[in-house]
């Protein structure tokens, strides 16, 4: 979960692997958000597998690294 406030909302893909809540309609969007995944398990389980690869894939140090050291590659090969 989180609002639509700030850079961190980039790293969610609504409904995907978190929420993105309207900051400005208060805690009711998000309070509402967290009965549907309480209601509904099966929602719940995939939200936390697509998380969960999110974080495989994307946001770790082994993932940070390897872009960082493509980038570097590319910056070497072409440094214009």
């Amino acid at each position: 979960l989180i609002s639509n406030v700030g850079g961190n909302y980039t790293m969610v893909e609504n409904n995907n692997n978190g929420f993105i809540f309207d900051f400005s309609k208060g805690p009711d969007a998000c309070a509402d958000y967290i009965m549907s995944l309480q209601n509904s398990p099966d929602k719940y389980s995939q939200l936390c597998l697509s998380s969960y690869h999110r974080y495989l894939t994307t946001y770790n140090w082994q993932a940070t690294g390897k872009k960082i050291k493509q980038l570097l590659h590319a910056l070497q090969n072409n440094p214009n």
